[in-house]
């Protein structure tokens, strides 16, 4: 396994720690689980103003804001009505090998850009506790 590089305290940066088939297969189980959990557009709180990216969740937990309710966490997709799909394993993978943590993440938001530019956070309800992505742009 390739070593991590410290940045800034509990701030690690791994190079290469996904080589190229593994981040093409992580993105396409990503899409896969999206089918069952769309991408949405979630609003600002008070003014009701759609944010500027898709997102959808995976995991117990999915972040969402609404101009009523504000920002929190819900069980189910906001649309459907459904639970979350699991975390994608090769994202709890990278988990218990990267941060140390002993327990497993509670929700995984994922951000779709208008450019086709895919991320993806792993959380604990408490905070933010590893980030990730891969780019793909599109035109």
């Amino acid at each position: 396994m390739k070593r991590p590089i410290a940045i800034a305290p509990g701030v690690h940066f791994w190079p290469g720690y996904l080589d190229m088939p593994a981040q093409l297969a992580l993105v396409t189980e990503v899409f896969r689980l999206a089918q069952q959990a769309p991408f949405y557009h979630a609003t600002m709180p008070r003014t009701g103003h759609p944010l500027s990216v898709g997102m959808t969740n995976f995991g117990p937990l999915g972040w969402y804001s609404d101009r009523f309710g504000g920002y929190r966490y819900e069980a189910n997709h906001p649309v459907l009505g459904t639970p979350w799909p699991d975390i994608p394993t090769p994202l709890l993978n990278i988990w218990s090998d990267t941060t140390g943590y002993p327990a497993p993440p509670e929700a995984c938001k994922t951000l779709m850009h208008l450019w086709f530019q895919f991320r993806w956070a792993i959380v604990r309800s408490s905070g933010s506790a590893l980030h990730g992505g891969a780019q793909q742009r599109g035109h």
